[in-house]
């Protein structure tokens, strides 16, 4: 570190903001770094791309982001090297070859070296991308990499990162670079054959997947508008795992196919509703060990990009919604629950607008919660989540006044309600009985399922009763 920021090379041409990314380390790496005049960065979620992208985020004003391990492998000078292609305007992305410039012994094992040699043969294959290395000394524009919707955080990330490449037919090139051994401890990956072996079989599996994929395009219209997206909070619809303190007065079974319905009208309403009023629709989906994307799609309408969730919490998890969103490159960033399938589609259009004058914009729930929570992510998003405990009656009025706190401008869409205990079906079902209206757009597919309940008879209140305590975590 101290030999980056004392590299006079570096320093004549303007290369003085390092980021460090501490990663959950336990041996003073943080505190060693900000000795020596670095900016520390904490990610504490594990993963190799997560670290990537917590650097790129925190480096909101470079127009080059140069890439590299911090363990004194690589060589200060060698920064240059894979700088001044991209900074020439020669290159969109400059790789640094071990291989091809001086490799101590010992720094690569044998194990890594077949691993790069099989990863760049099938990039050349598969994306016509050229290269002998897949290392970590990178450099590429900001704006390039946000594009690219990179999604790998773990040992994918620099496989992920050639593969879109070469299908957005970037111009690679590659500069040989020295490495040497690293300067302290072991390497979780390459200190192990079985590390070596997990994370070669990643980045061969990252390598395949990208064959087909397409970047997102945005219609702006006529106009220079800003990129806008749209994620939905979700989860597979599971009998017993799905809205479980309703499920405690409905059943199992019947809750989830309620919750089917919440879907399958939030996904008819916002796949028509998004290129019209100018945004993205993603689905961030929460599913058990062994089910993913396909068991998602398989309860909404095609139309929105699938995102799983990540993050040992909700809070966590709704952040890395918003940190994924700006890495992709979107400047407003909105999130809905999926508890609330009548919410209008104008109210949605109504926040994107009213973030042209506002950071934030904050559609309360009746229950202390927030049906809604919008924000301009550019240059960089602002955590409102992390350390708040989600499900209280004050979460709302926490997050508020913390982006008070912040300096941000706050504004707030209309309040509703959600659905989390069997006496919200009665307002439910009111609101979608007189919809479209100011307050509720037509959910069809969910009115049917109330109106066939046998408790339920068209203008009575709903009847079913039963003790809910304890019955939930509040994420359900």
């Amino acid at each position: 570190m101290r030999g980056l920021l004392a590299c006079r090379a570096l320093q004549n041409e303007g290369i003085t903001d390092i980021v460090v990314v501490d990663n959950g380390s336990d041996d003073e790496t943080a505190a060693a770094a900000r000795e020596a005049g670095a900016r520390v960065v904490q990610e504490p979620r594990r993963g190799y791309g997560r670290a990537c992208l917590a650097g790129v985020q925190a480096a909101f004003q470079a127009d080059v982001i140069i890439l590299m391990d911090g363990d004194g492998s690589d060589v200060p000078e060698d920064v240059l090297r894979v700088w001044e292609p991209v900074q020439a305007g020669l290159a969109d992305l400059t790789m640094g070859s071990r291989v091809r410039g001086h490799c101590e012994p010992g720094a690569l094992t044998p194990q890594q070296r077949v691993g790069n040699t099989v990863g760049a043969l099938l990039l050349r294959l598969l994306y016509g991308v050229r290269v002998s290395d897949i290392g970590p000394l990178r450099a590429i524009r900001r704006e390039t990499l946000l594009g690219m919707e990179m999604s790998e955080m773990t040992y994918g990330w620099s496989a992920e990162m050639l593969a879109k490449a070469g299908r957005l037919g970037l111009r690679v090139c590659e500069v040989p670079v020295d490495y040497r051994r690293r300067a302290g401890g072991t390497s979780k990956v390459a200190g192990t054959l079985s590390g070596t072996v997990k994370a070669s079989g990643r980045i061969l599996r990252t390598i395949m997947r990208y064959r087909r994929w397409q970047p997102i395009h945005h219609d702006d219209g006529d106009c220079d508008g800003p990129k806008q997206a749209l994620f939905v909070m979700a989860r597979v619809p599971i009998a017993g795992q799905t809205k479980t303190r309703l499920g405690k007065a409905l059943g199992a079974e019947a809750t989830a196919r309620l919750y089917r319905a919440f879907l399958r009208d939030l996904g008819e309403r916002f796949t028509q509703a998004a290129p019209r009023d100018g945004y993205d629709l993603y689905w961030f989906y929460a599913a058990p060990s062994g089910l993913g994307a396909a068991d998602f799609a398989a309860s909404v309408p095609p139309g929105g990009a699938m995102i799983r969730q990540e993050g040992p919490d909700f809070a966590t998890r709704l952040w890395h919604g918003f940190q994924t969103l700006s890495m992709r490159g979107y400047k407003r960033v909105m999130v809905i629950s999926s508890d609330s399938p009548h919410v209008p589609a104008a109210w949605v259009a109504q926040a994107f607008q009213a973030l042209a004058t506002h950071d934030v914009v904050v559609g309360p729930a009746r229950d202390g919660g927030y049906y809604l929570l919008g924000q301009r992510v550019s240059p960089a998003p602002v955590d409102l989540f992390t350390g708040i405990t989600m499900s209280t009656a004050t979460v709302c009025t926490e997050t508020l006044a913390r982006a008070e706190a912040a300096g941000l401008r706050v504004t707030l869409a209309p309040a509703t309600f959600d659905i989390d205990e069997s006496g919200d079906l009665d307002e439910l079902c009111r609101a979608l009985g007189n919809a479209p209206s100011d307050a509720a757009d037509a959910a069809p597919a969910t009115l049917a399922f109330l109106r066939a309940l046998p408790s339920l008879s068209p203008g009575a209140p709903f009847a079913l009763t039963g003790s809910l305590e304890g019955a939930g975590n509040g994420n359900d």
